[in-house]
């Protein structure tokens, strides 16, 4: 049996590359549940591809920073 999360939080290092960003929300898919958020902390300039099971919420910038909300997609 898995565990399944309502609330994800995923703060990588600023100097991550965007492809691993990417990489580990990809691993989130069998950990999420149906109707939960995950929330990327990020710098403004990065910019990840989600993965197709994702789709944002809402998107804030605060400075040099982008907190991003996402939901899964509808399908």
């Amino acid at each position: 049996e898995t565990d399944r999360y309502d609330l994800i939080f995923v703060d990588p290092p600023y100097g991550d590359d965007d492809d691993s960003v990417r990489s580990v929300l990809e691993l989130l898919d069998p950990v999420l549940t149906t109707d939960g958020v995950v929330v990327l902390h990020r710098q403004v300039r990065s910019v990840v591809e989600l993965p197709e099971f994702l789709g944002t919420v809402d998107e804030r910038r605060y400075g040099d920073a982008v907190i991003t909300m996402m939901e899964r997609a509808e399908e």
